[in-house]
């Protein structure tokens, strides 16, 4: 498991392209969910600051590599909103 609530080099977990995607499935091999666990990806705008809400915040973690919100979706409810992408 990897602490997604965390930084490396600097960036949160949760919207980390390189380690989501370049590393954890391109370099690894890693063929199964990932997931963003409890209030992950809603702290990308309530803790880390990086996203403007909701929708800009479940964007962003399922650009990176995020597959599903769990153990609800109060994110992943806002990605029909205009301009979420």
């Amino acid at each position: 498991m990897i602490p997604v609530y965390e930084y490396i080099d600097g960036v949160p977990c949760h919207v980390g392209r390189t380690l989501l995607t370049a590393i954890l499935r391109e370099k690894r091999g890693f063929g199964v969910l990932v997931v963003a666990d409890y209030v992950g990806a809603k702290l990308l705008y309530t803790h880390h600051g990086i996203a403007e809400g909701a929708a800009t915040a479940a964007a962003q973690s399922f650009n990176a590599g995020i597959d599903v919100e769990l153990p609800g979706h109060e994110c992943a409810l806002h990605l029909k909103e205009p301009g979420a992408w």
